[in-house]
Parts: structure tokens; C-alpha cells; sequence
């Protein structure tokens, strides 16, 4: 069978773990901005969220790259 060139995997680990990423550093650099969350960082949590999410679809897909 012919090897397939891009698998959607990878494409959708790439960009949640540069998405994640971006949120994430945002999260560092910025203070929290709504007094109703108690002073927890969103940014921070969903940035991690995401980030480890993306990472998960890319080792899914380097430890199975050629999976029919």
C-alpha cells in the first residue's frame, strides 16, 4: 500500500501543542484579569490543557507513523 504523506494526527498535534504553547506563555507573562476566578490564571491551565493534548497526538503518531 502506498504510504500516506500527511496523517491527520500529526497535523492535529502540531498545531494544538504551537496553540497550547502560545496560550501558555500568555498565561506566564500575564497576571489574571477577572477578580472572579479568585486569581486563577485560565491561560495558564488551558494552555498546559492543550499543550499536553497536542503532545499526546504526536506520540501517537511517531510511535505508529506508517498505521493503515
Amino acid at each position: 500500500m502506498k504510504k500516506m504523506l500527511l496523517d491527520i494526527r500529526a497535523n492535529i498535534g502540531w498545531i494544538l501543542t504551537i496553540i497550547g504553547l502560545l496560550i501558555l506563555v500568555t498565561g506566564i507573562v500575564s497576571p489574571p484579569t477577572l477578580k472572579s476566578l479568585n486569581g486563577l490564571n485560565i491561560n495558564l491551565i488551558w494552555g498546559s490543557v492543550t499543550t499536553i493534548v497536542g503532545v499526546i497526538f504526536l506520540g501517537l503518531y511517531f510511535k505508529n507513523p506508517d498505521m493503515d
